[in-house]
């Protein structure tokens, strides 16, 4: 039963070599499970700024914890001393824990989901229901945009320089990949504007666009005096021009 656990628990954190789950403690009386991971000291480890080869070199001083997601409704702490190692040229280099964001105190599956609440509810419910302080949650929702040369919303940068989401779009708007734990929970995507999380379409204020085949979905308010076409997105050129209420295609 220890094994299944473990295994369980290896699962949830996406943890691979040289990363694993040392073993597992259940506090029933204080609702919390403490989980403890270590990197296995026979691990050839590459030096995270160059690649290059490393030698080990020991721990950092205090063990660090970690937020999870939860786990048979306990509260899961990750608990971790993160390795060192030694690179010639580099020198010593900190490990930073591959189940986690730098700087952050919750692993990427509770930030994921964290993530997927706090775009339906304001964050002092999300705290409620995550059962967690609201203010460190607002390390997972602060983040900054970046955009394209087309006003597309590129990537969203959290507060410690990751990546928390990012994106690619086809010509007509059409998100054509994207990731980071804030990927879909954001609702601001193609031209900085509004996307229906059920419908996948485009909200420009006055009318509803679909990315994938490139049309308003309702009637040009302007009618035919913007053009006989009255469905047409940007005049059928969405890369040279814009439309920012989506009533009239702008150069």
């Amino acid at each position: 039963m220890t094994s299944e656990i473990i295994d369980i628990v290896t699962g949830s954190l996406n943890l691979s070599a040289p990363w694993y789950v040392k073993r597992v403690e259940f506090s029933p009386d204080k609702g919390v499970v403490d989980i403890y991971v270590e990197v296995r000291q026979d691990a050839d480890i590459p030096c995270p700024r160059c690649a290059g080869a490393t030698s080990r070199y020991g721990y950092e001083p205090n063990e660090r914890t970690w937020r999870h997601s939860d786990c048979f409704f306990y509260k899961p702490f990750v608990n971790c001393r993160r390795s060192k190692v030694f690179c010639p040229k580099c020198g010593v280099v900190q490990i930073e824990a591959s189940f986690a964001r730098k700087s952050t105190r919750f692993t990427l599956p509770f930030e994921a989901y964290a993530m997927l609440i706090l775009a339906d509810m304001p964050r002092a419910k999300a705290a409620k229901v995550l059962r967690c302080n609201e203010k460190k949650l607002a390390s997972i929702s602060t983040a900054y945009y970046t955009h394209d040369g087309n006003k597309n919303v590129s990537d969203l940068i959290a507060p410690e320089d990751s990546i928390a989401a990012h994106y690619g779009y086809t010509p007509f708007g059409a998100v054509a990949f994207q990731r980071g734990l804030a990927a879909t929970a954001n609702s601001w995507r193609f031209s900085s504007e509004f996307v229906e999380a059920d419908t996948a379409t485009v909200y420009y204020n006055y009318r509803h666009y679909e990315p994938v085949i490139g049309r308003w979905l309702s009637r040009d308010s302007l009618e035919e005096r913007d053009g006989p076409f009255l469905l047409t997105f940007l005049a059928n050129n969405a890369i040279g021009k814009f439309d920012e209420l989506g009533q009239r295609a702008k150069v």
